[in-house]
């Protein structure tokens, strides 16, 4: 809002008298001049409203990019969308709108929910943790072989579960075992579409989880935050598939049918969720982010929506490659969380 200062006050010399000048004639009046201070007040509120504007929001348009790189690249098309598009949006919509079915979502292994609920417990032990997760060798061999990735820089290696829990924390082990789990999902994608993009996919996933999760994202329950970004792109696998068993799509793409794109599969995305017993708020803020804008009116009152945004935003801007040409783009929360996914991820593409 413009500052007004209610007491103005003029100060220095009474000005000089002058005399008094004779009325000018009838036909020598100038014409009304108007008000000075109506322009004046008419720019200073347009100033007003362009200082309130919020900053554009850059999550609808990162996706749409995303959504036509995994199509042959290029930028989306403000077209109208085609006869081959408007087909696969209604297979998409037909088939969120009936559920997935459970034989379409793959099982996670059988500690997870268990190992979800202690995750959320502020007094659960290490031992606890690594009693549960030795039910599963294959998933203790996966968490080891995580735990000694270039990502931490380990001194010495990392041989067993209990090095790994000493290593990586409750937080930090329970965020691996995740990883190790939804990992095969997106190495079992189908169709010509799904196989190319499996291996971004699964990238975008895992960042998104980082993000999600990151303190900076500001939703206190990590690890919830954590599933929620990685769950994100889990329904993109399934909408690749279904524009595999239809007509052709033309890369890149309309602007439309990347919008319903990502609204169909983050609705599959939240089914799946649910399927898996994820907190309830899981699937809320990824229905969220299915809805108009991508949630963003929904994330004005819901902490983990918000961050939910703002990491997929921070995760898409990374894997699109463009931090440099277009960071400036992005808000300022954003913009850190990207800085600290590239720091993050580096070291794995130079190890």
């Amino acid at each position: 809002m413009a500052l007004w200062n209610p007491l103005r006050k003029l100060f220095g010399e009474a000005p000089v008298p002058r005399p008094a000048a004779a009325p000018p004639r009838p036909a020598e009046r100038a014409a009304p001049r108007a008000a000075p201070s109506e322009p004046t007040v008419a720019t200073a509120q347009q100033g007003d409203q362009a200082a309130a504007a919020p900053p554009p929001d850059p999550l609808p348009a990162l996706a749409a990019r995303f959504g036509a790189s995994l199509l042959g690249g290029g930028e989306p098309m403000p077209h109208p969308p085609s006869a081959a598009e408007r087909d696969a949006l209604a297979r998409l919509h037909a088939l969120a709108e009936r559920g997935l079915d459970a034989d379409a979502v793959p099982r996670l292994p059988a500690v997870l929910p268990k190992l979800m609920a202690l995750a959320r417990r502020d007094d659960v032990s290490p031992r606890e943790i690594s009693e549960l997760l030795a039910r599963d060798p294959a998933l203790v061999g996966e968490v080891v072989r995580l735990a000694n990735s270039p990502r931490y820089r380990t001194q010495r290696p990392i041989e067993d579960l209990t090095g790994a829990l000493m290593l990586l924390g409750q937080l930090g082990l329970s965020q691996l075992v995740m990883r190790a789990a939804v990992r095969p999902i997106f190495k079992t994608a189908q169709g010509r579409l799904g196989q190319a993009a499996a291996a971004r996919l699964w990238e975008l996933s895992e960042r998104c989880g980082h993000a999600c999760g990151s303190r900076r994202a500001g939703f206190p329950d990590a690890f919830s935050a954590y599933l929620a970004g990685t769950a994100a792109p889990v329904g993109l696998i399934v909408a690749l598939r279904v524009l595999d068993q239809g007509m052709p799509v033309v890369a890149p793409g309309s602007q439309i049918l990347h919008a319903g794109m990502w609204r169909q599969a983050l609705r599959l995305s939240a089914q799946a969720a649910g399927q898996w017993d994820f907190p309830d708020e899981v699937a809320q803020s990824l229905t969220h982010l299915a809805g108009a804008s991508m949630g963003a009116a929904e994330a004005a009152g819901d902490p983990l929506t918000q961050a939910l945004r703002q990491a997929l935003a921070a995760a898409l801007s990374q894997a699109l490659g463009c931090r440099a040409e277009g960071a400036a783009a992005l808000p300022p929360t954003e913009a850190a969380l990207a800085a600290e996914l590239d720091r993050i991820f580096a070291r794995e593409v130079t190890a």
